[in-house]
């Protein structure tokens, strides 16, 4: 059964799918997941794109508009904390969660 909303997909951001009023966690979810179907359906799919090497300055990456990767600059990183780049950070990370594990 679709869900009642009021958001044109073709004009619609991540942002608009936050708070939906009157919808629950379950059903925004449902409304965003429509949403991705329209953007795929319509060659607009740009929110998912495969990368690989996310550590670093430069990422490889391959989306709907270029099936062969494409070495990009990063702007985003998923190691935050740095201890897969420097490895007596991430040692002194360890040696605090043994330190503190042990109190």
């Amino acid at each position: 059964m679709p869900i009642e909303h009021n958001i044109d997909f073709s004009k619609a951001s991540f942002k608009d799918f936050e708070v939906i009023s009157n919808l629950n966690a379950f059903e925004r979810a449902g409304v965003f997941r429509d949403f991705t179907d329209y953007m795929k359906e319509h060659g607009q799919m740009n929110y998912r794109f495969v990368t690989s090497g996310g550590c670093g300055p430069e990422i490889w990456v391959q989306s709907p508009f270029n099936e062969k990767p494409q070495r990009c600059v990063s702007l985003v990183s998923n190691d935050y904390d740095i201890n897969g780049q420097i490895r007596e950070i991430g040692d002194l990370g360890d040696n605090l969660l043994l330190l503190y594990k042990t109190i």
